[in-house]
């Protein structure tokens, strides 16, 4: 029996309104050594009835949950039912352009350590219009993991399902968002080597209703992230000074009104001081790029130590 190359995985939860969309785009591509694994996550709206239609088409599998369990607990029951070589994500309201299969097919055959690639995407809708601009290179990809963004674009993204499986990587589903960039840390830590490519092979749908735009379930997936990363980039520092240094690393994106003990600040300030020292890499990733990041941090500290400096001055409480 043949085995796909492909196995696209989507996890469908209230998808009625994109899901035909999202599925006719991948009918279209000229690729079509895949199979498409979907799972509806107990839906409420009408995305059952529409799988129902597409119960007997020769490409689609689907998997159904009685309850509501999650992106994480989805993607690994897709995973489990996949056939094959490569594993495709793809969200219900994403729109597959040419060359979303083929060309990651391409370098994952031409690269045997190559374990995970992607590409850029054009986000759409909800004020959004633009193309992505993410590193290609696997060490300023891996370096990236750190700030949160710009690493990878999980629509985009293909990855060799055996070695996963044989390093024992799942998607977490204690997280209660960032899950896939726990996924693409887990894979770095494990050894794996990663690659943008700079076609744009995914159109990425932004609404209301999208899990990304969740801050306070972010603020937190994104610090549990952080934190397993910089114990592991930095080994060296102490569960105490990554606790503070935590905080810190918030300020670009929740300013710095949450941070107001001064010695707390310094201690942190000798602390990303000496993370700048650190030039020897790990894990492959870029310690150029960790650098200037972490120069950032610093002038974020400075200016904060410098606020609440002022006012003691001026007898206020800190």
């Amino acid at each position: 029996m043949h085995l796909p190359k492909v196995s696209v995985v989507i996890p469908a939860y209230n998808a009625e309104q994109f899901l035909p969309e999202c599925l006719h785009s991948l009918f279209e591509l000229s690729f079509q050594d895949y199979e498409i694994v979907i799972v509806n996550d107990s839906s409420m709206d009408n995305t059952a009835s529409i799988l129902q239609e597409c119960q007997h088409h020769e490409k689609i599998s689907l998997v159904s949950f009685s309850r509501h369990l999650g992106e994480a607990a989805s993607m690994n029951a897709a995973i489990a039912v996949a056939r094959g070589h490569y594993i495709a994500r793809m969200d219900a309201d994403d729109i597959a352009l040419e060359g979303r299969l083929s060309l990651p097919v391409e370098a994952l055959d031409d690269d045997a350590e190559l374990m995970v690639v992607g590409a850029q995407m054009h986000l759409f809708g909800h004020g959004f219009n633009h193309v992505s601009l993410l590193p290609e290179d696997d060490a300023e990809i891996k370096s990236a993991l750190l700030t949160g963004v710009g690493h990878l674009a999980t629509s985009a993204v293909m990855w060799r399902r055996d070695w996963f499986i044989q390093q024992g990587l799942a998607w977490n589903t204690s997280l209660p968002g960032a899950r896939d960039l726990r996924f693409w840390c887990d894979a770095m830590l494990a050894g794996a080597k990663f690659r943008n490519l700079s076609q744009t092979l995914v159109r990425h749908r932004i609404h209301d209703s999208h899990t990304s735009r969740q801050a306070d379930t972010m603020r937190r997936s994104v610090g549990s992230n952080r934190a397993m990363l910089i114990e592991a980039l930095y080994p060296t520092l102490s569960e105490r000074s990554i606790s503070h240094l935590l905080p810190v690393l918030e300020i670009p994106q929740f300013g710095a009104e949450h941070l107001t003990n001064l010695l707390l600040l310094k201690e942190t300030e000798q602390t990303l001081l000496q993370m700048r020292e650190e030039s020897t890499a790990l894990f492959g990733e870029n310690r150029a790029v960790l650098r200037r990041y972490i120069e950032q941090c610093l002038v974020h500290t400075a200016e904060r130590i410098k606020t609440l400096s002022a006012r003691l001055v001026h007898g206020n409480t800190v």
